[in-house]
């Protein structure tokens, strides 16, 4: 009898706290996900070139670069990566932002300090979203 190898799903988190992103990397590869951490934008924008993750979860406060900045280089390496979803981690305070930010589809928010259960649900939709979009059938035009 042969064994079948399921493909993890493979998660990159950019965060600069490092004990806050132990913590989401043991929960996440605890439930079979394939987690990669990266401290900061520049770690991430190599990673993500590499090894293109299905789901990107990022601090918005990373340093030098912020997380829709992250966002936005990620678009801009297009098409040599599929286009990749994200779920921001933002302090309470970043409120305002969170509003002004969902009008640009930045992404799913989850505020910190991280409830692990509301990100696993985050990551659960955004990657259903993206299998929806990627298996749905493409627009044909008719009689021809």
């Amino acid at each position: 009898m042969q064994s079948t190898k399921v493909a993890r799903k493979r998660i990159l988190c950019v965060e600069p706290d490092r004990e806050a992103a132990q913590r989401i990397a043991q929960h996440f590869n605890d439930r079979h996900y394939a987690v990669t951490v990266a401290p900061e934008g520049e770690a991430a924008l190599t990673q993500i070139m590499r090894d293109a993750p299905e789901v990107i979860v990022s601090s918005l406060n990373l340093g030098a670069m912020t997380g829709l900045d992250l966002l936005e280089r990620a678009k801009s390496i297009r098409p040599r990566i599929p286009p990749v979803p994200f779920v921001f981690l933002v302090a309470d305070e970043d409120r305002e932002r969170q509003l002004r930010d969902r009008h640009l589809a930045a992404g799913d928010y989850v505020t910190k300090p991280v409830d692990l259960e509301v990100l696993a649900a985050a990551i659960a939709a955004r990657l259903a979203r993206r299998t929806h979009s990627v298996n749905w059938p493409k627009r044909t035009t008719l009689g021809k």
